[in-house]
């Protein structure tokens, strides 16, 4: 028994010895394939770290990008502050060693003391013009057209000292000036004068400036409606004149008189040429006022600087009435006198004017006669059209009377500061007149009259 027990453990031990991997003998890891291994893991490993860093050096950059936008924005940003800081800072010191200045737009470009004492309004106007004329029985060129600078002006007016010292420079730098039937010079300087307010509605002025007489005529050109002023206008108006001139305004009453040098009389027979800074070529009036009323029945004096009413308008009337009387020893004797009524509406407006004269010449007298009417309506906010009638027994000034029709339409693009306006006049008798101003030409006798058209554009500031 004890032998088969051992035959037993001996053959067991066999069969171990014999079997590969058998529990003595067992096979160990292979050292290569787990290096390999390792390696594998490694690499992957290092290939997900260089996803990841590019992946964060792409968003560093685009961090980095904006970054340096923002940084230039706030540099710069940093960098106007800092201007305007230093501007205004100059700005304060030379307000300061100014004592307070002042700038902006008021009826015009304005620059003002802080305290309202020094004040100065610049004011700029251009009128650019197409004219067509046509004579018939023309002594010279039948027609002629063209372009022509009718006015470019500077008006300078403000206050020094204080409020109440006022004054006011209009200077004509291009316009047209020969020819006009009276005289009056309508180029260079034309107004001067200064004055002093008195309050309660008063001012008194010295210097040179228009006589208070026709309407149309101390209505600026700015503010008109056709496209010139009429020729009746231009005959009988008393122009510029040199002297002192009182008004008043009340809430009702407007009021003007002057004493002055008198009116240019040439169209007359006299000598004297008085308008704007024209000398006195010959013996001047003796004597010579001008005084002139306007009563306001219903609206607001402003309302009347110009004649046209816009849409939307208040309802205003206004009727008035001038006198100039002047004599002269060795010249002429001459009386004109005037009434007109002014009328708006809403969008449409209505203007008549009557004139009579008297003048007495050591040769011969005359005594003509004139009248001017004129309208407008509204067809849009934009665009109105006028009609005006203009008429003068001009007696024996000339052998024939004035008989004008003229109608036309405006365009306002931004009202009276940018108007462009087209109009057409027919003479029906022989003007014998030479106008320039208004492109009106002197015809021949026997003539049946001239045709006119214009078209203009102005600017205003």
């Amino acid at each position: 028994m004890k032998s088969t027990w051992w035959t037993g453990v001996a053959a067991v031990a066999a069969v171990l010895i014999m079997t590969p991997g058998g529990l003595g003998d067992v096979a160990p890891e292979n050292p290569d394939g787990r290096l390999r291994a390792r390696v594998a893991e490694l690499e992957a490993k290092s290939a997900r770290d260089d996803s990841r860093i590019a992946e964060l050096e792409t968003r560093l950059s685009s961090l980095e990008d904006d970054g340096g936008e923002h940084w230039i924005t706030r540099q710069r940003a940093d960098e106007i502050r800092g201007l305007v800081a230093d501007v205004l800072a100059d700005a304060d010191t030379r307000s300061s060693l100014l004592g307070g200045m002042t700038a902006g737009y008021d009826d015009g470009a304005v620059i003002a003391s802080d305290d309202g004492n020094w004040l100065l309004r610049t004011n700029f106007y251009l009128q650019e013009r197409f004219l067509l004329n046509s004579q018939s029985n023309s002594p010279g060129d039948g027609t002629v057209m063209g372009f022509e600078n009718a006015r470019s002006k500077i008006l300078l007016s403000g206050n020094v000292v204080s409020p109440e010292w006022f004054y006011s420079l209009e200077i004509e730098l291009s316009g047209i000036n020969a020819g006009l039937p009276n005289g009056d010079s309508r180029t260079g300087l034309l107004d001067a004068f200064a004055g002093y307010d008195l309050g309660n509605g008063w001012k008194i002025a010295a210097g040179t400036f228009k006589i208070p007489l026709l309407r149309e005529e101390l209505i600026d050109t700015r503010f008109q409606q056709a496209v010139e002023r009429s020729v009746v206008n231009y005959v009988y108006t008393g122009g510029r004149t040199d002297g002192f001139i009182a008004e008043y305004y009340g809430e009702k009453i407007h009021f003007l008189g002057s004493f002055n040098n008198g009116m240019n009389d040439v169209l007359y027979g006299g000598t004297v040429v008085t308008g704007g800074t024209s000398p006195i070529s010959s013996t001047t009036a003796d004597f010579a006022i001008s005084s002139r009323f306007e009563w306001l029945f219903e609206g607001e004096w402003d309302q009347f600087r110009g004649f046209t009413s816009p849409q939307g308008a208040k309802r205003a009337m206004m009727l008035g009435g001038a006198i100039h009387l002047q004599t002269a020893d060795d010249n002429i004797d001459l009386l004109v006198l005037t009434v007109d009524f002014t009328a708006k509406f809403n969008g449409a407006n209505a203007f008549g004017s009557l004139i009579y004269t008297r003048a007495d010449t050591p040769g011969a007298d005359a005594s003509p006669l004139a009248l001017v009417l004129q309208g407008g309506y509204y067809f849009t906010e934009d665009w109105e059209g006028f009609a005006r009638f203009e008429w003068s027994d001009t007696d024996t000034l000339s052998p024939d009377d004035i008989l004008i029709l003229t109608a036309g339409a405006t365009y306002y693009l931004a009202g009276s500061q940018a108007k462009w306006t087209t109009d057409i006049g027919i003479g029906f008798d022989a003007e014998n007149f030479s106008v320039p101003i208004a492109d009106w030409r002197a015809d021949s006798a026997g003539s049946d009259g001239q045709v006119v058209i214009r078209s203009q554009l102005q600017l205003a500031f």
